[in-house]
This record gives C-alpha cells, structure tokens and sequence, in this order.
C-alpha cells in the first residue's frame, strides 16, 4: 500500500503581490509533500511557464518535490 502524500497547487496566473517561490518555501515548511502547476491555465491574458517556476521553487526548497 502506497503512502498517501499532501500537495499544494500553484496559481498559473500571476497575481499583484503573488510569489510562487515563497509559497513553495512554505508549503515545505507546513510539511506538504508536493507541489503542482497546471501548464494549460484556460482563458487568462498572462501565465507562468510552468517548467521555469517549478525549476525556480526547487533552486529554492530542500525536500518537496515538484
């Protein structure tokens, strides 16, 4: 039997003040074990790529994985 596992995921869309690495920082700090960006985010005018912040957060995290 597989271990059941916690994840956050992160808005695609920036928002003023919004901080993808700070979040991720966090959910480890708060003992999330993953976290996820959706990489088709639908209708919205700007979007992160998510392979860029996904590598940034982990440039900045020591133990979730992505």
């Amino acid at each position: 039997m597989s271990a059941l596992s916690f994840g956050l995921g992160i808005p695609a869309a920036p928002e003023p003040g919004f901080d993808p690495v700070a979040y991720g920082r966090r959910a480890e700090e708060l003992g999330f074990d993953f976290l996820s960006i959706s990489d088709h985010p639908g209708d919205t005018e700007g979007t992160y790529e998510a392979w860029t912040v996904l590598s940034w957060i982990a440039a900045s995290t020591t133990r979730i994985k992505l």
